[in-house]
């Protein structure tokens, strides 16, 4: 489901999706529905909801998430040995 879909989506439950970013507006349907707001947190690592209409879109959302922190992790352990290498940089 795209973005549009998915404002149209939130739109028909009466949510204002102005100003929103896909992660809100999820979040929001969710609130409408009563369930528990919970797209794209960790939560999904524990998640039993198999029958989600967002969970392989939230899945695929906390794995590239997680990734991006992991390369920021990387590349900051570099720089701390490289400037433990050179205290000049």
């Amino acid at each position: 489901m795209n973005f549009n879909e998915i404002k149209k989506m939130a739109k028909q439950m009466g949510i204002n999706t102005y100003g929103m970013k896909k992660v809100e507006v999820i979040r929001s349907i969710q609130r409408a529905e009563n369930n528990i707001a919970c797209y794209g947190t960790d939560r999904v690592e524990t998640c039993n909801e198999g029958a989600c209409l967002w969970r392989d879109d939230c899945l695929s959302l906390y794995l590239t998430r997680n990734a991006q922190r992991d390369l920021n992790d990387a590349d900051n352990e570099q720089r701390l040995e490289l400037s433990k290498a050179n205290p000049a940089l």
